[in-house]
């Protein structure tokens, strides 16, 4: 399989909080895509080195979110993937591991949204947007 040519992830700039239109979301970006979990299984160098990477990754992203305490919602967008559910596992436990939520099951994350997008055509390399919010109380 081809690889594409380009700044590894953790050379790639990375943007801190964009705080959305609804004052309860918090957002990040990673310019980057996680490793897909297909890739994780069969390759045991990038099993090994891709986990610390992107929790580092994420601790700079998010540095300016404070930790959720409460049961949340999480919505993924991988911009230029084809299969989110493949990308999701790596970055939600780097979310966890970067102390963000609690712990990545019910019911900490009451519920995850999951999405893959086109690449917008502004931009030239893949990239990822983590929104969290706290889950409705009749929700939770």
């Amino acid at each position: 399989m081809m690889s594409r040519a380009g700044p590894s992830p953790a050379t790639r700039p990375v943007s801190g909080d964009r705080a959305s239109a609804s004052a309860s979301c918090r957002s990040f970006r990673i310019d980057a895509l996680p490793p897909s979990l297909n890739r994780l299984l069969h390759d045991m160098r990038l099993r090994m080195s891709e986990p610390p990477k992107w929790r580092a990754l994420v601790r700079l992203a998010a540095r300016s979110i404070p930790p959720y305490r409460e049961p949340v919602v999480i919505r993924m967008t991988f911009f230029g993937a084809r299969d989110a559910d493949n990308h999701a596992k790596i970055l939600l436990d780097a979310i966890c591991a970067a102390g963000l939520i609690l712990d990545d099951r019910h019911p900490y994350v009451h519920e995850l949204r999951l999405r893959a997008r086109k690449l917008p055509d502004a931009e030239r390399w893949p990239f990822t947007r983590v929104e969290l919010w706290a889950a409705a109380e009749d929700e939770a």
